[in-house]
């Protein structure tokens, strides 16, 4: 299906199930917004209609109305106040033990490795590393600013 109309479909509520990428999270922690694994976005596809709803403060979508899945909103808005790094991983530990218990995504593929291409004299890049967009927006944690090319290894 053509992905404008594979997500319009979810979005009106039409799909029982539907396959797309996972978390966005390569190495999830405490630090990291635990904000795919709550009803807020309808690009969640696992509740677009709920999602609806929080994103446009109730003028479409459906409310939340199982008790499980209001907890995770409400967890979430208890990470974006925490004030310590115990109390966000409180959090984080609580909203995966619901998502483990509930099984609302089920994971298909993880832990692929993801070649990277660079030229020879392109220095300063870990051997491995993470290429995901959190963290690091791909290659951001590596620090590009401290990347550097070698002009004894460019080949003419």
């Amino acid at each position: 299906s053509q992905r404008e109309v594979f997500r319009n479909r979810i979005y009106a509520g039409d799909t029982h199930m539907s396959v797309w990428s996972g978390l966005e999270n390569a190495l999830p922690n405490a630090d990291m917004s635990p904000v795919e694994l709550a009803p807020l976005n309808q690009v969640y596809l696992q509740w677009p209609k709920w999602g609806q709803y929080y994103q446009t403060k109730g003028r479409s979508g459906e409310p939340v109305d199982m008790p499980l899945p209001e907890e995770l909103v409400e967890l979430f808005h208890a990470w974006e106040r925490a004030t310590d790094r115990a109390e966000r991983e409180r959090i984080w530990q609580r909203m995966l033990e619901i998502h483990a218990d509930q099984i609302y995504t089920l994971g298909i593929v993880a832990g692929v490795p993801q070649p990277v291409v660079i030229h020879n004299s392109l220095k300063n890049l870990p051997e491995t590393g993470l290429y995901n967009w959190d963290p690091g927006a791909f290659f951001g944690m590596y620090h590009p600013d401290s990347l550097w090319f070698d002009a004894k290894s460019v080949v003419n």
